[in-house]
């Protein structure tokens, strides 16, 4: 990146340079110097001064951002400016030259003893070396001297430290500040909000608690310490103290709204609504909530709901294809095909253009017109300009023929695709399973390698590579070495967990088969993973256990093919 664009130069003024400032964060821009009558006197310097100057600006044009801290370093030497040593500490910051960004913050702290920013700057510099205690002083005079209303020093520095690599230093130089304004509510504020940040959940929640004590109504240290709880799993107090919060103030929009949010984010779907619901009586025309209350009625079926919020939406003239992409969604939930396609053809930009056509040739294939879905899709294909969504399009097709065990035309499908996009690992993988459907166990693996071949951590592969040789009882044991290596990417994952137990029951370990089998299930209840249990459960004898998983399963998922074909065999 650039440092600056353009020099423009008055020289021979006798003087030292003055320089446009810029933010400490920001990548140094152009500036414009000029000479004024300042130190140092003597032409020599004067004119070695503007040597580097110059040299700085010319290093920074083409990126040699090393020299050009190396050049302003030196003029900082040469020149009592302090927006001179301002720009020396900005540029070794920017090219990750901490040590003499630290020299430069010091020259201009000297230079500037007033200005907040210098004090600021040379002081998170100090924290970062871990010198807390020379950090301290800076720190202080910006609590002291930050603009704005009082404590803006303490949100000020605690924005700043939150950034900070070493965490350590910068909470213990918190602390310390805390120390000295014990009656200050909020210090404790910016002491649980770095915590927060740096992942000390039970400190950030502890602080928060004190600020609290000293001012009750610090609406902000309750979102904080709403936010810590939350990542600390105590939900419910996380909850309650929100709600406590938000009855508080109930006019506050913002704290309603993140209150809402956090509903949302532990699947609080119902009060969730109700909190938006409030907030769109406050805002009735606001997009995000019309869009977020849809959402949430979609995700309870309430489709009546969503499609009055989505019909709304519309006429606000905003998110205008999300909208229309939704009512498509609507409409295809409740059997109206021909509503879902006008909707789903309306969807003209965004995240859900292509899953609009996906879905319209979907549509059509369910209503036994597949040639036209694929026709659909085909003219997609050649009207898109971006790869990704001629990638997404193809496998859109290529589950289309899924769906209608149409096999061979989908590997011919994918055959076709990666002469067009070869070594696609997305195509590779769905021409895969397809591939096992047939029993191509072969083609499966070789398409798997090649993709492991290109990126040897793909969880996703390896787990399927994983899980087919075990399912087909070949070469069990190399097949629990690759769902091993899925499983320590994605431990949480209850594909893979499902593939453990899988293999484990292969190789004759039915305790750790079950173990992970049941987690996998609590994780996801999926009618393959209640077979999985089932049979390891009928391998043990315990039949009559094995047949009220299977029941259960097949209440959920009633033509679930391999369920199905479980109850036969149970049932024989």
């Amino acid at each position: 990146m650039r440092i600056g664009m353009a020099l423009v130069i008055a020289m021979f003024g006798a003087g030292c340079a003055s320089i446009e400032s810029e933010p400490a964060s920001a990548a140094p821009r152009m500036i414009n110097i000029h000479i004024a009558p300042a130190a140092p006197t003597n032409s020599t310097s004067t004119s070695e001064l503007m040597f580097q100057l110059m040299a700085g600006e010319l290093a920074g044009q083409f990126d040699h951002l090393d020299n050009a801290a190396t050049h302003y370093m030196r003029a900082t030497r040469l020149s009592n400016d302090p927006q001179v040593a301002e720009r020396a500490t900005n540029i070794a910051l920017y090219a990750q030259d901490e040590s003499n960004a630290l020299i430069a913050a010091r020259r201009w702290m000297q230079l500037a003893p007033s200005n907040v920013r210098a004090r600021q700057t040379l002081g998170v510099l100090l924290v970062r070396k871990g010198e807390v205690d020379a950090a301290l002083p800076q720190l202080e005079f910006v609590i002291q001297h930050a603009p704005g209303v009082a404590g803006n020093g303490f949100m000020l520095i605690g924005a700043v430290l939150s950034q900070e690599r070493n965490s350590k230093a910068a909470l213990d130089a918190m602390r310390m500040l805390v120390q000295r304004h014990a009656e200050e509510p909020l210090s404790y504020y910016a002491l649980s909000n770095l915590s927060l940040s740096a992942g000390k959940n039970q400190q950030a929640v502890a602080a928060a608690d004190k600020a609290l004590a000293l001012q009750p109504s610090l609406i902000e240290a309750q979102v904080v310490r709403a936010h810590a709880l939350l990542a600390s799993g105590e939900t419910g107090r996380a909850i309650t103290g929100m709600s406590q919060a938000v009855e508080t103030a109930p006019h506050n929009y913002e704290l309603r709204l993140t209150f809402a949010k956090m509903l949302v984010q532990v699947e609080h779907f119902d009060r969730a609504r109700a909190e938006f619901a409030k907030l769109l009586g406050q805002r009735p025309n606001d997009a995000d909530l019309l869009y977020t209350l849809g959402l949430l009625d979609v995700q309870k079926q309430n489709y009546a709901g969503a499609g009055k919020y989505f019909k709304r939406l519309l006429a606000t003239g905003q998110r205008i294809d999300e909208a229309r992409y939704y009512l498509g969604r609507i409409a295809q939930e409740l059997k109206r095909p021909g509503e879902a396609i006008r909707w789903y053809s309306q969807v003209q930009k965004g995240q859900y253009r292509i899953d609009a056509q996906a879905r319209i040739a979907s549509v059509l294939a369910i209503q036994g017109k597949l040639n036209e879905g694929r026709e659909e899709l085909r003219r997609a294909r050649l009207e898109e300009g971006k790869d990704t969504a001629v990638v997404q399009l193809y496998l859109a097709e290529g589950e289309l023929l899924r769906k209608a065990s149409r096999y061979e035309a989908g590997l011919n499908l994918f055959n076709q695709a990666l002469v067009e996009y070869p070594g696609n690992s997305d195509l590779l993988y769905a021409r895969a399973l397809l591939a096992e459907k047939i029993g191509r166990t072969d083609q499966l693996e070789a398409d798997l390698r090649t993709i492991l071949k290109a990126d040897p951590n793909n969880a996703t592969a390896l787990n399927a590579l994983g899980f087919t040789l075990a399912d087909h009882n070949k070469r069990v044991h190399e097949a629990l070495g690759y769902i091993e290596q899925a499983y320590e990417q994605r431990p949480d994952d209850p594909a893979i967990i499902d593939s453990m137990g899988w293999a484990h029951f292969r190789l004759g370990n039915y305790d750790q088969a079950e173990q992970y089998l049941r987690r996998a299930f609590k994780l996801l209840p999926d009618g393959e993973i209640a077979g999985h249990l089932s049979e390891i459960m009928w391998a043990q004898g315990q039949k009559e256990k094995a047949r009220s998983v299977l029941r259960h399963a097949l209440d959920r998922q009633p033509q679930q093919k391999y369920l199905l074909k479980l109850h036969d065999r149970y049932t024989k």
